[in-house]
This record gives structure tokens, sequence and C-alpha cells, in this order.
């Protein structure tokens, strides 16, 4: 676990040094290069079971080497995927290049991601980071790249500008086909947080709650289905459940601190966040695949943005220390359990 959380405090270190103002943009550019290369190597010289799904790609990778294929045909993988499988064969039949081109892919987007979104990037990078989402592709690499493809896809969001969104939501589905589900919801996270539509947003999880209920019930898969329910629990599935509920009640309680200027971000992203949070809890309520609740990644990666212009808001000092000190609490308890629950993150091991 000494690892992700050496990561974890070196990059935003890095980042914080970045923001030095007597920097010039050469020497920013260097820097944010450095924490590229920090992510890249940290994921792609990860060992083989570092990751349920790592030794699973790897075998595919060397399969593709063991019959001289260089694009793999006969894989139901996204092309998107494929591509980058052909690239690290064009280079080398090292797996390890395999590990780094998918690494820096996804470490390259989220950081441009960060810096080109946030108003603080080194507090968009932490919670990246502490929240599980640029671990998350060392475990489900396919949705890990879609996500970071989607990243760029909010401000468009933001901006009103749905043709630019959708392309961007394409682009991310050719790495995975869940990103396309973000497409239809982009009118709702245009309306943004209200009482009405947090209203509708209840509604919505309770019919989908009891509707799943009747579903499982209807099939026969109830006991299969609450099975589920008790090991999602008990890997911890409820306490991040917990998590993004107190987030996303935290960030309600927060908006009327946030500046008018940009409190119509805030508002769209915030919607975002308790689409998210929503999926977590109609997971736990219903005992549902609990695969599920990697849909909820697009939709939660919104916290990276919204802690920014919370902390930028806040006027006061002490204030602006407790908001400080609350997402770096929260950070690293979030980091540890999600390190301890999810499979395959600890014990962590190099090639």
């Amino acid at each position: 676990m000494m690892p992700h959380f050496a990561l974890l405090f070196g990059v935003s270190t890095v980042a914080l040094i970045a923001q030095y103002r007597r920097f010039s943009g050469g020497i920013r550019y260097v820097l944010g290069f450095v924490i590229v290369l920090m992510l890249t190597l940290f994921a792609g010289l990860r060992g083989n079971f570092v990751g349920a799904d790592t030794i699973g790609y790897i075998e595919r990778f060397l399969y593709l080497v063991s019959v001289d294929a260089d694009w793999d045909g006969t894989s139901s993988a996204e092309p998107g995927y494929k591509t980058l499988v052909l690239i690290a064969r064009l280079i080398s039949d090292d797996p390890t290049v395999f590990l780094i081109v998918t690494s820096g892919v996804v470490s390259g987007l989220l950081v441009a991601g960060a810096y080109r979104m946030a108003l603080i990037p080194p507090l968009a990078l932490f919670v990246m980071i502490a929240f599980g989402f640029y671990a998350f592709h060392m475990n489900g690499l396919r949705q890990g790249l879609a996500l970071a493809v989607y990243v760029h896809a909010l401000p468009s969001l933001l901006q009103g500008r749905p043709a630019r969104y959708g392309l961007w939501v394409l682009a991310a589905s050719l790495f995975h086909t869940t990103a396309i589900f973000t497409l239809p919801l982009y009118p709702l996270f245009r309306i943004g947080f209200s009482i009405w539509t947090f209203g509708f947003l209840m509604v919505m999880a309770g019919l989908t709650t009891v509707g799943l209920d009747f579903v499982f019930q209807f099939a026969g898969l109830a006991n299969e289905r609450y099975a589920l329910y008790g090991q999602s629990t008990a890997t911890g599935g409820a306490m991040l459940t917990l998590f993004h509920v107190m987030l996303a009640a935290m960030f309600m309680l927060g908006r009327p601190m946030v500046r008018r200027e940009w409190r119509a971000d805030y508002d769209k992203l915030l919607m975002m966040l308790l689409f998210g949070a929503m999926i977590f809890v109609i997971v736990q309520l219903t005992g549902s695949y609990v695969e599920m609740t990697r849909m909820a990644l697009y939709f939660t990666i919104s916290m990276a943005f919204l802690w920014p212009i919370l902390l930028r808001s806040v006027r006061s000092p002490n204030v602006r220390f407790s908001v400080i000190v609350a997402v770096m609490g929260m950070g690293c308890v979030y980091f540890f359990v999600f390190l301890n629950q999810i499979g395959g993150y600890i014990p962590f091991t190099f090639r």
C-alpha cells in the first residue's frame, strides 16, 4: 500500500511545485511531463497480478505474440483499445511495453484534463488518485481508458456544445462501449442541480430500486442477487457507497459558498456527482451486480473539479484550511478503503 500513497503525495508535491508563479511556461511543461512520467511508469511497470484484470490482458498480448499477429481480429474488444495493442506490438513483443503504452495514454489524458479544466490542478490530481480514478485502469483497463477520454467531454458539457460532447463520448466508446450511456444524460446534466432535479433523481432512484427488485423476484434471481449484495457489502461496497453519499451531501451543503461566476458549472458537475452516487445506492439497495458501480466512475469524476471550485470560492482562511483538511482526510481514508477492498491493488509489486 505504501507505493500507492508515495505516488499520491509525490505527484501532488510536484504539481504544487509547478504552480510556483516565478516558473516559466517551459518549466511548468517539464514538471507536467514529470507527473505524467511518474504515473505512467508506476502503472506501466506493475507486476502481472497488480489489478485483477492485468494478467488477462498480458496473456492476450502474449497470445498475439505467439501467433505473430499485430491486430487482434478475433477479440471482442473495442477498436480504440485494439489500436493501442497494435502500437505496442509494433514497438516490442514485451508486455511491459503494452502496459506502458496504455498507462501512458490514461496518465496523459487525466493530467491534461486536470490542467485544462480544474481551477486548482494539483488538487484535481490529488482527487483523481486518492479517489481511485487513476488506479482503476490497473484493474479495468479498457474502461479506465474510456474514462480518461471522457474527462475531455466535460468542457463541452459545461459550455453547452452537444455536438462536441457527443464526439468525445464516441471517442471514449472506442475504448469501452459503456461510455455511450453518458450521451443521453447530456440534457439532465445541462439543467444542473436544483431542488426539482434533485427530486427527480430521488424519484428515479426509488422507481429503479423497486423495478429492479421486482425483476429479480420475477426472474427467480433474488437469492443470487442478494448473495451478491452480501458479498459486495463484505468487500467494502457499502462503505464506498457511504463515502459517495457523504460527498454528495457535503457538496450540496457547500453550494451556497460557491461564487456566482462558477455556480453554473458547479451545479452541472454536482448533478453528475449525484447521479453517480445514485448508482452506488441502487446497487446496494437491490443487490445488483456490484460491477455496475463501474458505470458511476464517468459521473463521480466530477468531484475532481468540484473540490477546486469550492476551495477557490472560500474567502475565509480558516474555512479554506478546513476544506483542505477535509479533502485530504477523506481522500486518504477513501484511498485506504479502495486499495484494501477492490481486488488486486495490494500488495503492489514491480515487474
